[in-house]
Order: C-alpha cells, then structure tokens, then sequence
C-alpha cells in the first residue's frame, strides 16, 4: 500500500486565526444589529448605540488601509466608547420618559462587550510583552554564551 504524503500536524496558528476572525466577525454583527436596534432607546447617552454599530463601520473602513492604522483608528473607537459607557455608570432603565433613560439590554450589552474586547485587548499587549521579553532573555543569554567561547 503507498503511503500518502500528508501533514503529520495541522496548522493549529491557522486554525486559531480562523476561529478568531469567525468569533470577531459574528460578535461585530451582533454588536452592529443590538446598537441599530436600540438606536433611540438611550437619552441618557446617545453615543452608545452609535458607538455599537459604527464600530463595524470603523473597523472596515480603515481596513481598507494599512494595519497599524486600522488598530490605531479601532483603539481610538474602543476608547471613546469606553468613556462613554462608564461616564454615566447606572442609567436609569425603567423610566422611558426620564432623561437619564438607556434601554437596559443596549447598555449592559455594551457594558460587557467593551469590557470584553479591553480583556482581550490587555491579553494580547501581555503575550506581546512576555514574548518580547523571552527574545530579549534569549538574545542577552546567547551573546553571553559567544562571549564566553
């Protein structure tokens, strides 16, 4: 029987940028349909929804350019969104008529949502930093061997 020349592991980074990309992409959908949904339901803070359904809309339009832009543009986004949603901590979600109105599932899915993608946000600047930091360790350990021979 003839063997078949096959990988003996799959590319496991691959798999994990592909369920990445699926994972953002539906969680932006999600993210634009509950902020257009809910687009009127929070006097309190009219900037929320627009900051939940322009995201997608900042995220493929500066797509279109280079990368670090598209990260700077986002973390931008994210920041001014930030503000937004915890400046006003508690909104009032029973009283329609009031002012201090916001729609509860509009608030808290924003709430969490951004405190979400910060989480994520700070777990990758941590694996860049330790990586960074393990190649420094590493680089500094093998010039001190040479120095040595």
């Amino acid at each position: 029987m003839l063997e078949i020349d096959r990988p003996q592991h799959t590319n496991s980074l691959e798999t994990v940028k592909t369920v990445c990309i699926g994972a953002t992409s539906i969680f932006l959908i999600v993210q634009t349909v509950i902020g257009a949904v809910y687009r009127n339901d929070c006097p309190r803070q009219p900037f929320i929804p627009i900051y939940l359904y322009g995201f997608i809309i900042v995220v493929f339009l500066t797509s279109c350019w280079d990368s670090s832009l598209t990260a700077f543009v986002s973390l931008c986004w994210f920041i001014a969104g930030s503000i937004t949603i915890y400046s006003i901590n508690e909104p009032n979600y029973n009283s329609v008529a009031s002012s201090s109105y916001c729609n509860k599932t509009l608030y808290l899915f924003a709430c969490w949502s951004t405190t979400f993608f910060g989480a994520i946000l700070f777990l990758i600047g941590s694996s860049c930093c330790c990586c960074c930091w393990c190649h420094c360790c590493r680089k500094q350990q093998d010039q001190d061997g040479d120095a040595q021979a």
